[in-house]
């Protein structure tokens, strides 16, 4: 028996990354399996020696300081996020700057 290729589903979510010991905020774009593949939200301006890239508009809409996300999807387990956070909406500009460096991670 051969196995199957599992199916990327788009996804449109905000969690955090409790396996992270800052507990970033993610933003969730892609579901393959139960494995999650997701962008890092910082504060930041550069992270682990990576530029960040800066959002125009604050996802979360209650904080007024600058945010960035690492240019870098990473892939990671389900059970490591906690809930959807609510009322964190990302602007088309923001999705389609951050779609420019979509890539789904290989699997290791």
């Amino acid at each position: 028996m051969s196995r199957q290729k599992k199916k990327i589903k788009p996804c449109d979510e905000f969690r955090t990354n409790n396996r992270d010991s800052r507990r970033h905020p993610v933003y969730i774009f892609a579901q393959e399996g139960n494995d999650f593949i997701y962008f890092t939200i910082t504060h930041a301006s550069s992270f682990k020696n990576v530029l960040n890239v800066k959002f125009i508009t604050n996802p979360n809409s209650s904080d007024e300081r600058d945010t960035y996300f690492v240019p870098i999807a990473k892939r990671l387990h389900r059970n490591n996020f906690g809930r959807v956070k609510e009322n964190w909406v990302l602007s088309d500009i923001d999705y389609e700057n951050m779609m420019e460096y979509y890539e789904i991670p290989k699997t290791k």
